[in-house]
């Protein structure tokens, strides 16, 4: 794959201070954090949030899919059958407010004519109990859009169109917030779409996977996707922002919460030196 453009905020241009979180609660209510940025961790890719639903690298060969990008390690799917299966875990079987937020770039150009989802990462499937992020490529119109939805006893989907938008090999932050009764979709730390009396994504048995979803009508991601997070909150409109101007934030607070403690096994928290508590650039 080509190198990915990079188009992120950096400490030099004053977005986010060193040492310190931007938005200090970006802790408060995470269900879920899987971080390649901490470094290769073989066929796993481990849950930093605390409730351990760690992800199986599926289809995938360790030795060649961790792939250094900025602002640090992202996994390199194929588009063909990678995916990582994080489970079906009690904590992101979300039945109320939520955010689900992905560090993600792709390696091919969008064909309208697939007709399919690509998904980011999904719980269960968008025709069953749950809630997501994907690429659709929709025939008729010939469009591409950024999607996220929730789906219980009603489906709720906010869309923006990136046809002209979305470049390859380039990294975008998107983000999907349920906050009361509202669906925002976020890409690139500013609000896209909002929709409304939305649907609670509802109790659901489905797998969390990232890079692939759990219905025949999904297309494998093509490309890498970095950090993915989960929150039982909707966060707030400066906390997105928050996330995108500084890529490296939930990165760094996992580093510092491995630090404190002590007698983890070795590896969980990637390659000593790849993190090492320093501001990911």
């Amino acid at each position: 794959m080509p190198a990915v453009a990079r188009h992120l905020p950096s400490y030099s241009q004053r977005f986010a201070s060193k040492g310190r979180l931007a938005c200090p609660r970006l802790w408060q209510g995470l269900v879920g954090l899987w971080a390649p940025g901490l470094g290769p961790a073989g066929s796993r890719l481990p849950d930093q949030s605390g409730y351990a639903s760690h992800g199986t690298l599926a289809n995938m060969d360790p030795a060649n899919d961790w792939v250094a990008a900025p602002p640090g390690w992202m996994l390199d799917y194929d588009g063909t059958n990678d995916y990582v299966d994080c489970g079906a875990a009690s904590a992101t079987n979300l039945t109320g407010n939520f955010t689900l937020a992905v560090w993600a770039c792709s390696s091919a150009a969008w064909n309208p004519a697939n007709g399919k989802y690509r998904p980011l990462a999904t719980r269960n499937s968008i025709f069953q109990s749950g809630y997501g992020l994907h690429i659709y490529e929709r025939i008729s119109p010939a469009q591409v859009l950024l999607e996220g939805w929730s789906r219980g006893t009603g489906q709720t989907i906010v869309s923006h169109i990136v046809t002209a938008l979305w470049a390859t090999d380039r990294i975008y932050h998107v983000a999907l917030v349920l906050a009361g009764s509202t669906l925002l979709l976020y890409w690139d730390g500013r609000q896209v779409a909002s929709t409304g009396s939305a649907a609670l994504p509802g109790s659901n048995s489905g797998p969390l996977r990232i890079g692939y979803g759990n219905s025949a009508l999904y297309l494998p991601w093509p490309g890498r996707i970095g950090t993915v997070a989960a929150w039982s909150r909707g966060l707030a409109a400066a906390e997105i922002r928050g996330l995108y101007e500084d890529p490296g934030v939930l990165v760094r607070a996992a580093g510092r919460r491995a630090a404190r403690r002590p007698g983890l096994p070795s590896g969980v928290f990637g390659v000593p030196g790849v993190f090492a508590g320093r501001a990911i650039r």
